[in-house]
């Protein structure tokens, strides 16, 4: 049994939920960094649910900006954990500060699990930033990548190929498939069986050109009058950002074909998914999106931008949709054309649906990270 410690940012989702896939198998120490109290009512209900598995120990180490002596408390305090503990393997999920002062400690096995930005944009933002993610990416064991896009851009901050594996954060098909009942939220939206929705779940911010897909809704309505857009700000929106989005919908006269809504339980998602003919995911930079797998696994036909690492996934014309990712036009054609198109969309969706279930079951996808876990435990004790 691997004793490992996960480096994590507790008010993410995805960290809560992979934290608990492996419980089964390690012991596990979570040092989290960050309490935001948007997400408290999260994060404790993670925490209580846990804390009743005597394999799991949580620690609050806080990495408050431009703080020295948090980041040297951080390294200091990491190391006694890791040895009281017996630690075999650091598990850091993100490349952030947290990341780059855990590579400090080097007798330790380290998993680095990168998302996307975190390589893809963030070391480009400046000169600190970009020795800290080499930092980080340098020190690892293993790297787990989502994309072969996003493992290039690990390379090209001086990561070893061998140490890079593929491997998807995956989605959990129990959750997430075709046929969850919508009634409720269709009664809650006051939605028509006569409706066609269209679905973005990504979070107000620029980086995910929410405004092109405002700015393609009255050229959309125009051609298909029973259209309704759902824009989900997300748990953690730029207010700024989505108080232009409320301005633009209300100055463009299409107030009566968008239904705003906050952030919503994830399990909830599904529903959302099902209730919804098309989805629309047109980011300026991505990886390998869980949106898009959640929605894959719904069978639900994407509107998806350009970029590389989601053309290793989709393809135009034969399960989605691909547009640039910001020519607001190309999005509007694109989704008159799939909702006037029923066939098109059921073929999209049944393609997706199997294609999802052999790379993203997110149980197949934790027993590649515990072959990586058990690979490297042993060799530490070669």
């Amino acid at each position: 049994m691997a004793k490992i410690c996960v480096i994590a940012d507790l008010d993410q989702y995805h960290s809560r939920r992979w934290i608990g896939y492996f419980l089964a198998g390690n012991e596990i120490t979570l040092v989290y960094y960050k309490k935001n109290p948007k997400f408290e009512r999260f994060r404790e209900e993670f925490l209580t649910e846990n804390l009743k598995n005597p394999k799991f120990k949580p620690v609050f180490l806080p990495l408050r900006k431009f703080n020295i002596f948090d980041y040297v408390l951080f390294v200091i305090r990491l190391l006694i954990i890791s040895r009281k503990e017996g630690i075999n393997i650091f598990y850091v999920h993100y490349v952030s500060i947290a990341a780059y002062l855990s590579a400090f400690i080097t007798k330790v096995k380290y998993v680095l699990c990168p998302w996307g930005s975190d390589i893809l944009i963030d070391p480009y933002k400046s000169i600190v930033l970009n020795h800290m993610v080499k930092k980080a990416v340098k020190r690892a064991d293993v790297i787990t990548a989502n994309s072969k896009y996003l493992a290039e851009g690990c390379k090209k901050l001086g990561a070893s190929e061998k140490v890079i594996r593929l491997v998807q954060l995956g989605i959990d098909l129990d959750v997430f498939h075709p046929g969850v009942d919508t009634k409720a939220l269709k009664d809650k939206y006051s939605i028509k069986s006569t409706d066609k929705i269209v679905l973005s779940a990504r979070n107000f911010r620029s980086l995910y050109n929410i405004d092109m897909i405002v700015r393609s809704i009255p050229e959309t309505v125009a051609r298909v009058a029973d259209v309704k857009f759902i824009l989900m700000t997300g748990q953690g929106p730029d207010t700024d950002y989505t108080e232009r989005m409320g301005k633009m919908v209300s100055d463009l006269g299409i107030a009566d074909k968008v239904i705003f809504v906050g952030g919503v339980r994830h399990a909830e998602m599904a529903a959302y998914y099902c209730m919804s003919n098309i989805v629309i995911s047109v980011p300026s930079s991505d990886s390998s999106p869980s949106f898009l797998h959640e929605a894959m696994a719904c069978a639900v036909p994407p509107i998806v931008s350009d970029l590389p690492s989601i053309k290793e996934l989709f393809t135009q014309d034969v399960n989605a949709e691909i547009v640039p990712q910001k020519d607001h036009k190309s999005l509007a054609k694109a989704a008159i054309n799939l909702l006037e198109d029923d066939e098109k969309r059921r073929r999209y969706a049944e393609f997706n649906l199997d294609l999802v279930k052999k790379i993203s079951d997110v149980r197949k996808n934790v027993l590649q990270i515990q072959k990586i876990f058990d690979m490297l435990e042993k060799s530490g004790a070669d």
